[in-house]
């Protein structure tokens, strides 16, 4: 069986955290995720067709890989496109 996941429910001081890489990284929303080992996984992004994976490039990579870390989640970078 898969790992499940979830939107991660975050403090108001990782929330700050994301804000702050959201400029960084010049993506217009991170969405973080969290292994979640009972229930169901939200496999449903609501914002699909609305919004794309950004491009990144190493430097920014590396610095989403290190917001990972610190938050001990999995944090996606989107960029809109509608």
């Amino acid at each position: 069986m898969g790992k499940r996941w979830k939107i991660a429910q975050l403090s108001g001081e990782q929330i700050r955290m994301i804000q702050e890489a959201e400029r960084g990284l010049g993506a217009d929303y991170l969405v973080v995720f969290k292994e979640d080992a009972g229930g169901t996984p939200d496999v449903q992004f609501p914002a699909a067709g609305v919004v794309a994976p950004a491009a990144l490039d190493p430097g920014q990579i590396e610095c989403l890989q290190g917001l990972e870390r610190a938050l001990d989640a999995v944090a996606v970078a989107y960029r809109r496109v509608a």
